[in-house]
């Protein structure tokens, strides 16, 4: 009959024991490490071509494209400063075939200092459409603290 001692620690010889199996059968050489851990730059999502821009560079639109039958702004938040921030940008869109200019409301929050957050603003209205060069995009934009006290 087992002794409880000997019980106890048959678990953690197996494991060491697992260790050493591991550890003789990996390969030598060098730790395998990633080769690009360079964090991105607004210009290499490859929205193309910037059509406005706020914020002092932080937040960019670019021109405006049609996706699954909707027209969408590509949007690029950088933060450049050394503490996280939250973002809420109002997107306008105006000109081209619309009667009149219709806004939208993105949000990023949370992004980390040196950073990009990309995503899109999803416009939905009738008769929105892309192509032409009339088109204009304005931006304007709210930073804040995402841990601030807002009571």
């Amino acid at each position: 009959m087992a002794k409880p001692s000997d019980t106890a620690s048959a678990p953690n010889k197996a494991a060491q024991d697992a260790a050493a199996q591991r550890a003789a059968a990996a390969p030598s050489g060098d730790p395998v490490q990633p080769t690009n851990t360079t964090v991105p730059d607004p210009k290499d999502y490859g929205f193309g071509k910037p059509a406005a821009t706020a914020a002092h560079g932080e937040v960019v639109a670019y021109t405006p494209r049609l996706m699954s039958g909707r027209v969408v702004v590509p949007l690029t938040f950088h933060n450049s400063s050394d503490e996280r921030v939250a973002y809420t940008v109002t997107v306008t869109v105006g000109g081209g075939k619309q009667k009149s200019p219709f806004s939208v409301v993105e949000k990023a929050d949370n992004v980390w200092p040196g950073t990009t957050w990309p995503t899109q603003a999803d416009i939905t209205a009738s008769g929105a459409t892309v192509g032409t060069n009339d088109t204009k995009i304005s931006l304007k934009v709210v930073q804040y603290d995402p841990f601030a006290d807002t009571h």
